[in-house]
């Protein structure tokens, strides 16, 4: 059943003639919680930075998203209090979000965007994409890396005009196509290719040989980005089952709590990589599956989902000795590369390059752009 409902959310004319309707129907709900988190916002001191989109559900990629760039702004900017405001303040409040932020604005303030598959059309994080540089077109903007794929040029604009209010806005993207995308539908925003931020996170712990490794784990979706369906993908892991240890899981997890604190959440991502870290191989069609996989120094075979996210990610590790990454064309082509990797092939010890080679060169970047930041000398 839930297959059918993603492939329904798929169909842009269910999803438009649905949509109003179930807006309608969560609309009070959702702006009362929204208000209520908006109460809890307190911004104190003269100089801060409003991280916007703060993630409040449990998708552990986000969440980690979460925490690398809390991570990497306490260190560049120490001396701006990070006040976090979450998206829904923004989608079912923006009024009130604004006005709250109006009245404590000071003219060293900037603002930083959450990252992910936020810029596509029915995302809620398009309400702060666009109130932001709108309504405060003299303070700096960084937008998060991010996957942009929208289903109509219409919201396309309306998020380009937004941007290119603001000269001071700079927009990462986390793939090639969405950096193509950015360069020719927005172009008088500036616009860089970056990775995710979580793979700030290769390198930062030494997962060794790992010869004790075996079987398969599956980190399979299941939303309306999921390509394959729950048949074909049920033929893969029998495959497996039985001669093998197999597991199945998911980057989305129903027990998160995602009010917990930066240390209790931090230690659930580190757990979840640690998981990865018992396989021979793993086998995603999540994007931060692959990551975490990497993380791990796990093999990976990458399965595509129904946009270019997870594929085109999977160019940032291709060809890399670092890194055993293989994508796979269907279920079934990927036996082959499962096989590959349960034969025992390790790749080199990553190191912490993508933090070197882009997050400590950011703030360069960012301070040309006119953003009020402090560098360090290094970013460890």
């Amino acid at each position: 059943m839930s297959y059918l409902i993603n492939k329904l959310k798929q169909s842009s004319f269910a999803e438009n003639a649905i949509r109003p309707f179930y807006r309608a129907a969560v609309y009070s709900r959702r702006r009362k919680q929204a208000l209520e988190l908006l109460e809890g916002v307190n911004a104190q001191t003269e100089k801060t930075l409003w991280y916007c989109g703060d993630p409040r559900h449990a998708n552990l990629g986000d969440i980690a998203q979460k925490l690398c760039i809390l991570d990497w702004a306490k260190t560049f900017f120490p001396s701006h209090e990070i006040v976090r405001i979450p998206g829904i303040c923004f989608e079912y409040a923006g009024k009130e979000a604004i006005s709250y932020i109006e009245s404590r604005l000071s003219e060293s303030d900037l603002f930083v965007f959450q990252s992910g598959y936020t810029m596509s059309d029915k995302h809620g994080d398009e309400s702060f994409h666009r109130l932001i540089p709108q309504t405060f077109p003299e303070h700096s903007v960084l937008v998060m890396p991010q996957t942009i794929r929208y289903k109509t040029d219409v919201n396309l604009q309306k998020t380009a005009d937004a941007f290119a209010s603001s000269d001071k806005l700079v927009l990462l993207a986390r793939d090639s196509v969405s950096y193509r995308t950015a360069c020719e539908h927005l172009p008088d925003t500036f616009s860089a290719l970056y990775p995710d931020i979580v793979t700030t996170l290769i390198g930062s712990r030494n997962y060794g040989d790992c010869d004790s490794r075996e079987g398969v784990l599956f980190c399979l979706r299941n939303d309306s980005e999921k390509l394959y369906s729950p048949s074909e993908l049920s033929r893969l892991i029998k495959n497996y089952e039985g001669r093998i240890p197999v597991s199945v899981t998911d980057t989305t997890k129903a027990n998160l709590n995602p009010e917990a604190s930066d240390e209790d959440l931090m230690k659930v991502v580190i757990d979840q990589i640690d998981e990865f870290a018992k396989y021979k191989v793993t086998v995603t069609d999540r994007f931060h599956g692959m990551i975490f996989s990497l993380i791990a120094r796990t093999p990976v075979v990458v399965l595509a989902t129904n946009d270019h996210k997870v594929t085109t990610g999977a160019d940032w590790f291709i060809g890399d000795p670092s890194f055993e990454i293989a994508r796979a064309d269907s279920p079934e082509t990927a036996e082959a590369l499962i096989a590959k990797y349960l034969s025992g092939i390790r790749s080199d010890h990553p190191t912490d390059k993508f933090r070197q080679r882009f997050y400590s060169e950011l703030p360069a970047l960012l301070e040309k752009r006119g953003f009020p930041i402090s560098v360090p000398k290094s970013y460890c």
